[in-house]
């Protein structure tokens, strides 16, 4: 009788375990064909990954419009090549970056044309330290290889150490052609990460580090919602009337990092979906009612990242089922794997992001 049991016992066991392997595995097939979706609609002729699927000949220099490319997109691409492990991948993103992107002094453009040409003379500092730290990744794990990720890394956190601030705070852009550095520092901008790894190589000075970072830590929490960003030279934060929850979900996110305590805004996600099953793109600040109707997949990746950072695991798996409603399904459909694909174009944020939730997810079960 004992037999019986401890062998039905072994098969309860066995059963679980495969139920848990086809789940990872079906989490790794999404960020599989969803990456596929990306190389082959969202990559310029020259490597470069396009913005949107459509052309577009928007002529106005803060916009981004059609196949131009972004150092936004570039550091999310490589952040997915380091947490997949994929050496080959890293290296092609690199090149871009060496080749089209980078100037000698450090600085990297944050936006460029279809044919890798830059129209713009300003950086953007959340895309740089992503970059960095991806960088500073890279040498880590691919420590023999023929790239210099450590040196590039260097290069562009001097550029930043030098124009991209005022007084002792990072900021958001430097204009080289204007000569101006941004007095304003966004708080979703302020990737702590990347400043701890900065930091830890001496790539930043310890006072800038931290009056960056207590920015971010010392932020006053208004109504569950944290401000959109802080004035450097006048020492105030500003707050919006309309949140935007892309920039809500990143300071989450990078505070949760800091391991601090943001239960309010945790307590409004849950909440959201708890009564409306969904999360809006925007919200009013004191009435937290949402001021859109749209819902996009680039917020939802960020909170879900959030979420598995902070143990909320029953959440990022709501979350995550409410994102892939917005991803082509149908294996016959040129578009299969696109996320939020209408009128044969998408954003390309709302597919990296998703990307990077796909793989986080996977490696979370």
């Amino acid at each position: 009788m004992l037999i019986q049991v401890f062998i039905a016992i072994i098969l309860v066991l066995i059963v679980i375990n495969v139920l848990i392997n086809l789940k990872g595995e079906k989490h790794t097939e999404d960020s599989v064909i969803t990456e596929q979706f990306i190389v082959k609609w969202l990559k310029n002729d020259n490597g470069t990954l396009a913005t949107y699927i459509k052309p577009d000949k928007q002529l106005d220099e803060d916009l981004v419009s059609g196949r131009e490319a972004l150092s936004e997109s570039l550091g999310l691409w490589m952040r997915y090549a380091i947490e997949k492990e994929d050496k080959k991948l890293f290296d092609n993103a690199y090149m871009q970056l060496v080749n089209h992107f980078l100037k000698q002094d450090g600085m990297v453009y944050w936006k460029l044309t279809e044919k890798g040409k830059s129209d713009v003379y300003t950086n953007a500092l959340v895309d740089d330290l992503r970059i960095i730290a991806a960088l500073m990744d890279a040498n880590k794990n691919w420590p023999k290889s023929s790239y210099p990720y450590s040196k590039t890394a260097e290069q562009i956190a001097k550029f930043l150490s030098t124009y991209s601030k005022s007084g002792d705070v990072l900021t958001d852009f430097y204009d080289k052609g204007m000569r101006y550095n941004s007095n304003y520092l966004t708080l979703s901008y302020i990737d702590t990460a990347a400043l701890r790894q900065m930091r830890g190589n001496g790539l930043i000075a310890a006072s800038l580090y931290e009056a960056t970072v207590d920015v971010l830590l010392q932020a006053p929490v208004i109504n569950g919602f944290f401000p959109k960003s802080y004035h450097a030279t006048s020492e105030q934060y500003i707050y919006e009337n309309e949140v935007h929850m892309i920039d809500q979900a990143l300071t989450a996110y990078q505070l949760s990092l800091e391991g601090e305590n943001s239960e309010m805004f945790l307590d409004f996600i849950k909440n959201e979906l708890s009564e409306n099953g969904k999360i809006y793109g925007k919200y009013n600040r004191q009435t937290k009612v949402p001021t859109v109707e749209y819902e996009s997949p680039a917020v939802y990746s960020l909170l879900i990242l959030y979420c598995l950072e902070v143990g909320a695991k029953e959440v990022a798996d709501g979350l995550y089922k409410r994102m892939l409603d917005f991803r082509n399904v149908e294996a016959n459909d040129p578009y299969y794997g696109g996320y939020s694909v209408y009128k044969q174009n998408t954003h390309i944020f709302d597919n990296l992001l998703p990307l990077l939730a796909e793989l986080n997810v996977s490696s979370s079960n």
